[in-house]
């Protein structure tokens, strides 16, 4: 079983709220490998538009699948090469 650790820091007053402004998380017997993050600017109650939470638009359809000069269909390759 692999343990990890998060320690948070550095904690600021943002609009009466603590916040921490520095964050490590990795592997709790390697500290080397722990990633860091240093926050530098925390927003509270930020106004957000409306529009910000609609629905994006569908997606266009995919092309129709092209034909063989024989008029055979072509199969698309997909997957990883």
């Amino acid at each position: 079983m692999r343990e990890s650790v998060t320690a948070l820091g550095s904690y600021k007053p943002v609009n009466g709220v603590m916040y921490p402004f520095f964050i490590e998380s990795g592997p709790k017997n390697n500290p080397d490998q722990r990633g860091k993050i240093t926050v530098t600017k925390i927003e509270a109650n930020v106004p957000i538009e409306d529009s910000e939470f609609k629905m994006p638009a569908a997606p266009a359809a995919p092309p129709a699948a092209k034909r063989h000069r024989n008029n055979e269909r072509l199969q698309p390759l997909t997957g990883l090469f």
